[in-house]
């Protein structure tokens, strides 16, 4: 449970809510009138952003009536654009309190409330009886995870059967004298970093009772990935980049100031510089990005 915490702190960023406010209102929007897209910028913390989130979808195979449960739901993007665009139901589960708080904000804002529950808890203790959801998705999650076995077990308890699993996450296959550069946007030291090998994914997929367990490369390449990771964050050089002031009102709108926050919001510091250890571990191979997708028989 420790170190639970000490990852929930990682990711904490405190008032979301309010500078969110902010950058509406000097986009000349309010909470009556944002909606999805205008959140994206903020809310799609993973690589690819909004272009990945679709690729997992799609892999979902969802109706109308669906039950997804999403673990690391973060401010909830993937589960309004899961609820947006399938009509469907969606649970999300996350550690940090801040951050399910904000996620159920504006889920209320976007008129999805009824469709999206996020609630705080780990994903070895998932409020859900057994057999319940028809799909899970897990978003740049594992790499926090050091008992990926429990946490897809637990998965597997929950979904229905013929439910299926898709995970979005970065691994690796690189020797063990290959050095990552910390900080990183999920773990600022090694202790944090529970980065693993597809390979042991698959065992600990199959293990847990996932049977078809299939192993893809996203989509988009390493380098367009990247680019949108790498989001440039004008102004000056600031120590918390949570802090970072908006931009004085121009006629450009709502997105330019969502926009202008950005991952400021999503990680809780040293922006720069996670970005870019992420991008040089990726171009030199030291990680990658990769989706699973199982079935529960």
């Amino acid at each position: 449970m420790d170190q639970v915490r000490e990852v929930a702190g990682h990711y904490r960023v405190d008032n979301i809510v309010v500078r969110v406010e902010e950058a509406m209102r000097l986009g000349g929007l309010d909470k009556t009138t944002i909606n999805v897209d205008h959140l994206e910028h903020i809310d799609e913390f993973h690589a690819g952003g909004r272009n990945a989130t679709r690729h997992v979808v799609d892999r979902l195979d969802l109706t109308r009536q669906s039950h997804v449960l999403d673990v690391g739901c973060g401010l909830g993007g993937p589960a309004r654009f899961v609820a947006t665009t399938q009509g469907c139901r969606v649970t999300g589960i996350d550690i940090t309190a801040s951050s399910v708080e904000a996620a159920n904000t504006f889920n209320e804002w976007v008129g999805l409330a009824e469709y999206i529950q996020c609630v705080v808890t780990n994903g070895f203790d998932v409020p859900l009886d057994d057999h319940v959801c028809d799909a899970a998705m897990m978003l740049h999650v594992g790499m926090n995870v050091a008992d990926k076995g429990a946490l897809f077990r637990e998965v597997f308890r929950v979904l229905k059967p013929q439910g299926r699993f898709v995970i979005y996450d970065v691994m690796t296959d690189a020797t063990p004298d290959t050095q990552v550069k910390y900080p990183l946007p999920w773990a600022s030291q090694q202790a944090l970093d529970h980065v693993a090998s597809a390979s042991l994914y698959r065992s600990a997929m199959t293990d847990a009772g996932f049977i078809a367990v299939s192993e893809h490369v996203p989509p988009s390449s390493t380098r367009r990935v990247r680019q949108k990771i790498a989001r440039p964050t004008p102004g000056p050089v600031v120590t918390d980049e949570t802090q970072r002031p908006l931009p004085d009102a121009t006629p450009s709108g709502t997105d330019k100031y969502l926009q202008e926050l950005g991952l400021n919001l999503a990680m809780a510091g040293q922006l720069t510089t996670k970005v870019s250890n992420l991008n040089n571990a990726l171009s030199i191979g030291a990680l990658r990005l990769v989706h699973l997708v199982g079935n529960k028989p």
